[in-house]
């Protein structure tokens, strides 16, 4: 038997998990959490899927998204017509695939044994999503025969398994050696200065068109190709370029870094969102990163508005600066 996760559990597990930490306690508050997500009101195939897994189709004991895991039959609670119930033979670690008396789960703690992962220790060379899925199948498994498997340890598992998707390493990339910084602190060349990051960012964005979540969703549900993601990318690579040629008065260059950065951390989302297909996790990963970096963005923005305001600066309708006065 091979204890190698399955895709669809895999797509279970990950769906579960993205929506915030119910993997094992199961969509006890679905609709508020959907609400509060938009991404999410567009996944119906997915919750229909999900609100299958959470059921205990044949009675057996076994929740149907254990059935999957296990390869049992989620319609027949005696998948090897032993006598005992699925959910049972599994309680007292016997191998519900395979018929008694000689049938001892110590072929699964042989298989788990010393090469057991966890989600301390992933196995090397996996992608984020085989990674995870392998770390939680061998802390269910282990759980499960010790039988330690309640609500307790439950969500302890998806508490770690959330920290994991989450705790990407998202540092800035550049430093104030990186970027122009001039003395000139002027009226007149700190609205020269406002007016030029405006003209860049509006040049080097022409071609983005709708927002990253909106091309995520189509992808997602629509299956189109995640080149899609490509004229973000582009985008931002070109705005980071030019914003580090451009020269930052001396006064506002830790705002014009924050701003680069932001840009960094933005491009980074989308390229992670752009994993989707082949590695879920990374994919949603990147969704939750995006949502960061969004906001610290803004924040700068924001920073950058109030900056120029108490130097007394202001852009006329016209100029590209009044991107700030808004």
């Amino acid at each position: 038997m091979d204890y190698l996760p399955t895709k669809k559990f895999v797509l279970i597990l990950l769906l579960l998990l993205i929506i915030g930490g119910g993997a094992f306690l199961l969509f006890k508050k679905w609709d508020q959490v959907r609400e509060k997500n938009p991404f999410l009101k567009n996944q119906e195939s997915n919750l229909a899927m999900i609100k299958g897994a959470q059921i205990d189709s044949d009675n057996d004991g076994l929740k149907n998204w254990e059935e999957i895991l296990w390869r049992t039959n989620p319609d027949n609670p005696d998948t090897d017509s032993d006598g005992l119930f699925d959910g049972e033979e599994v309680r007292l670690n016997k191998n519900p695939l395979k018929p008694g008396p000689n049938d001892s789960l110590s072929d699964v703690k042989k298989d788990l044994g010393e090469n057991a992962t966890t989600l301390q220790n992933p196995p090397e060379n996996l992608s984020q999503t085989e990674s995870l899925a392998r770390s939680l199948l061998s802390s269910y498994f282990l759980l499960k025969q010790e039988g330690n498997w309640n609500e307790e340890t439950q969500q302890k598992l998806v508490d770690a398994a959330l920290k994991t998707i989450t705790q990407d390493d998202f540092k800035n990339e550049y430093s104030l050696a990186n970027i122009k910084i001039i003395k000139d602190n002027s009226t007149q060349n700190l609205k020269n200065y406002g007016n030029e990051i405006v003209e860049t960012m509006n040049r080097d964005s022409i071609n983005i068109t709708e927002n990253e979540l909106t091309v995520l969703n189509r992808i997602t549900t629509k299956k189109e190709p995640v080149e899609e993601f490509d004229v973000f990318i582009d985008s931002y690579n070109k705005i980071i370029n030019d914003l580090l040629k451009l020269a930052a008065p001396s006064d506002i260059a830790e705002l014009h870094l924050n701003l680069i950065n932001n840009f960094f951390k933005i491009r980074t989302s989308v390229e992670k969102m752009k994993q989707i297909n082949n590695d879920p996790l990374a994919g949603y990963a990147g969704l939750n990163l995006y949502t960061t970096a969004a906001k610290e963005i803004y924040s700068t923005k924001r920073a950058i508005a109030d900056f120029f305001k108490n130097r007394g600066i202001v852009f006329t309708e016209n100029e590209p600066g009044n991107f700030f006065n808004n």
